[in-house]
């Protein structure tokens, strides 16, 4: 799958598209196809180094999509997270 990722901190020009393997739902997760994401100063403190996160790493921590897989949820349910 097609993802945005940061493999060093500084400014925009350091997010680069990479194909990273599709992730697999673990013991009660859900996968969800995302279909918007949202990037917003956290990302920016991310990018930058600001705020510490460990590297590589993939922005976006609010989104919206639908259930791929999931124990609890029906396929196809809409979803949105933040945070």
């Amino acid at each position: 799958m097609r993802a945005i990722q940061i493999h060093e901190f500084g400014a925009a020009e350091v997010l680069i598209e990479a194909n990273i393997p599709v992730p697999e739902a673990g013991s009660g997760q859900s996968l969800v196809r995302l279909r918007y994401a949202g990037i917003n100063y956290t990302e920016i403190y991310q990018r930058s180094g600001i705020t510490e996160v460990e590297l590589p790493f993939t922005p976006g921590s609010e989104g919206v999509g639908v259930i791929v897989t999931s124990a609890r949820f029906p396929k196809g349910t809409r979803v949105a997270w933040l945070g």
